[in-house]
């Protein structure tokens, strides 16, 4: 059986450079979902995904006697990664690329590309970065491999510094702290109480994706930040993998800038890492769960990926995670004046 390789990412993260840096057999098929919206539709048009991903299906599933097929596409929720690997797992061995890229080069990709049929609108642009989703095997794919593709020298330099950021006000009725005022009072709150380390590095995470899903809404007059928590994640992850190679791999003998793959579920501390990563992903849920219960009930679902990775020798613990969200939820509800 063929394989079949979905490469997952943002707009801008690589996907299609990666793919001219490996090596590929003659008779291996690139579909770019992309470039098939132009072949069809004369231009980047975003209203005929229907027609378009059948189109792209049948290409694959007709290629699965001839070679091994390369997805280009975004695939960042489980939603469209199923979408996916549904139709063709029956035919294809299934893997999946993600590939990752820090959040200034994507944001600067994007702006180059203004002039072209390549630039996705800033709102829209915005709304995206809020939908990616980590994958699990629980999907279903034989295997999930990572990339880190950057246009730095030193991957250390990729490590987020909020530090570098502009600050911008809230600007909406829940707020009265700038963003970087908020994250600095939850994050010396917990040091100055001696709060668990993970409270201490959800508070430095947990609003960063604020500065770059920062929306204004005329009907209620003021700036929300949907899907904030997804991308805050997102940075941390990167951050924490980075981390990871250098305290193991010596990422600085290795040219990561030549798309080399890791497993990230091969390293021997994914606990801490895969941990943090919900934390911040799931850090608003106690607004809309307010009790223990409630909260219990949504993160157990089998919707959401908690579950199964407590149930997969991940040694993921949701009880521990509810309890470091519910602590978590009583100081991000505070504000510096009023403590």
């Amino acid at each position: 059986m063929n394989k079949l390789f979905v490469l997952m990412g943002y707009p801008g993260s690589g996907k299609s450079t990666f793919l001219k840096s490996i090596e590929m057999k003659r008779n291996d098929l690139i579909l770019s979902s992309d470039d098939l919206r132009e072949e069809l539709f004369g231009f980047r048009d975003q209203t005929h995904n229907k027609e378009l991903f059948e189109e792209l299906y049948n290409r694959a599933e007709s290629h699965k006697d001839e070679g091994d097929v390369y997805i280009d596409s975004t695939c960042l929720t489980k939603k469209d990664r199923m979408r996916v690997f549904n139709r063709l797992s029956k035919f294809f061995e299934p893997h999946l690329i993600c590939i990752l890229r820090p959040i200034d080069e994507l944001v600067a990709v994007n702006e180059g590309r203004k002039d072209t049929s390549s630039y996705i609108p800033e709102e829209i642009f915005k709304t995206i970065l809020g939908r990616f989703q980590l994958p699990t095997y629980e999907e279903g794919w034989k295997q999930i491999a990572y990339t880190i593709i950057t246009d730095k020298s030193d991957l250390s330099k990729c490590i987020f510094n909020y530090e570098v950021i502009l600050d911008c006000p809230h600007d909406n009725p829940h707020h009265s702290e700038t963003i970087k005022e908020h994250i600095d009072f939850c994050v010396n709150y917990c040091r100055y109480h001696e709060k668990a380390l993970e409270l201490v590095t959800l508070s430095k995470y947990h609003d960063l994706g604020k500065f770059y899903v920062r929306n204004y809404n005329s009907e209620k007059g003021y700036h929300q930040y949907l899907g904030h928590a997804a991308l805050s994640a997102y940075i941390y992850l990167i951050d924490a993998v980075i981390s990871y190679l250098d305290r193991y791999n010596n990422y600085h003998d290795i040219d990561y800038n030549m798309k080399k793959l890791f497993d990230i579920m091969l390293f021997d501390d994914i606990t801490p890492i895969l941990t943090m990563y919900y934390l911040i992903f799931y850090h608003d849920q106690p607004y809309t769960c307010p009790t223990y219960s409630s909260l219990e009930k949504s993160l157990y679902k089998k919707s959401k990926p908690l579950i199964y990775l407590e149930d997969s020798g991940s040694y993921i613990l949701v009880e521990m995670i509810i309890d470091l969200l519910m602590e978590f939820n009583r100081i991000d509800r505070m504000r510096d004046e009023n403590d």
